[in-house]
């Protein structure tokens, strides 16, 4: 049977690592638990200590000298997992009832990376988020997953071999350190899953960073920056399409979240073509789905000056005058 690492980084999660915990079920001789405690104020590592024991799972907790962020801590736990696989769990969510099977049974086909459905879960509304929008099960192309996947790091099962040998770590970075992590990983893998289940449930947290930090060009500006350098040169033709699906997404939120949205969208599309302009983009990869929700959502925020550059590209789908493609690399 395969083993498993989930780490899981802790910051005063005493109220809600518990559940986390009790929702593993009964301990499993191939699963270790590894928390790693972010010098939280409150009793998380008590609470951890507690529900663990209890559980029956092997599990270690590591205590950072000093207050340094999730990618620090996921670094972290990481850098001590023994394991032929590891997945990423945040303290203040759980997981599904059989969780352990489903992972098991994706894990009897190799692959360096397994993507797998999330039930997102806002009050009393639930709804289950494709891992790869799109996809069918089975096997997916690198570039196909790239584009079209969801970028968080829970509800994904990742090969410690494969992130280990191409030095694959997450930036220090408060928001969009899973999306850097996941594309410069994927650009090594050859072997890509899809499972059409879920065994990881997200539950939207207000305060969390992903909600409380505002997106900022600076910020996708630096995600693309550590991606030019860490990803293989045969997977740089991704960068300006995945940049452009980044940006349309972006935009649309920030004007819809944003009172001065046209000003932003216009400082969204300058940077874009101050990063890309100069290079080619092959808009024929560029995911429908991804393309119409964006536009709908501009078009909701008046976001004229955007939604007129999506006019713009549909016109050159329909013309299909986009040429090339991206680097095909082999997949068993």
């Amino acid at each position: 049977m395969k083993t498993l690492s989930v780490i899981i980084p802790c910051y005063n999660a005493e109220k809600t690592v518990g559940s986390l915990i009790k929702s593993f079920g009964s301990g499993l001789p191939w699963v270790k638990l590894i928390f790693v405690d972010d010098c939280s104020k409150d009793g998380t590592i008590g609470t951890i200590d507690k529900f663990a024991q209890e559980s029956g799972f092997d599990y270690s907790i590591l205590v950072n000298e000093k207050n340094s962020g999730v990618s620090f801590s996921r670094n972290r736990g990481l850098s001590v997992a023994h394991s032929e696989f590891v997945l990423f769990a945040d303290s203040d969510d759980f997981f599904a009832p059989g969780a352990f099977e489903i992972i098991n049974k994706a894990l009897e086909t190799e692959a360096d990376v397994y993507l797998f459905d999330t039930l997102y879960v806002l009050g009393k509304l639930k709804r289950t988020i494709q891992g790869c929008a799109g996809a069918l099960a089975g096997g997916i192309k690198p570039q196909e997953a790239i584009l079209s996947m969801n970028y968080a790091v829970w509800s994904k099962v990742y090969n410690l071999r494969t992130i280990a040998e191409n030095k694959i770590l997450f930036p220090p970075m408060k928001i969009k350190e899973d999306f850097v992590f996941n594309v410069a990983l994927l650009s090594f893998c050859t072997r890509i899953r899809y499972v059409s289940d879920f065994f990881y449930v997200y539950v939207n947290n207000s305060s969390s960073a992903m909600n409380t930090t505002p997106m900022t060009e600076d910020i996708q500006r630096t995600a693309f920056k550590v991606l030019r350098e860490r990803i293989p040169e045969n997977a740089l033709p991704l960068l300006p399409v995945l940049a452009l699906k980044d940006f349309l997404y972006e935009g649309a939120k920030n004007a819809a979240l944003a009172s001065e949205g046209t000003e932003r969208i216009r400082c969204i599309v300058s940077e874009f073509e101050k990063e890309f302009g100069s290079q080619s983009v092959n808009l024929t990869q560029l995911h429908y789905g991804f393309y119409y929700k964006a536009m709908i959502a501009l078009l909701l925020a008046h976001s004229f000056c955007l939604f007129r550059l999506c006019v713009r590209i549909r016109a050159l789908l329909i013309r299909g005058v986009c040429q090339g493609s991206f680097p095909q690399v082999s997949q068993e």
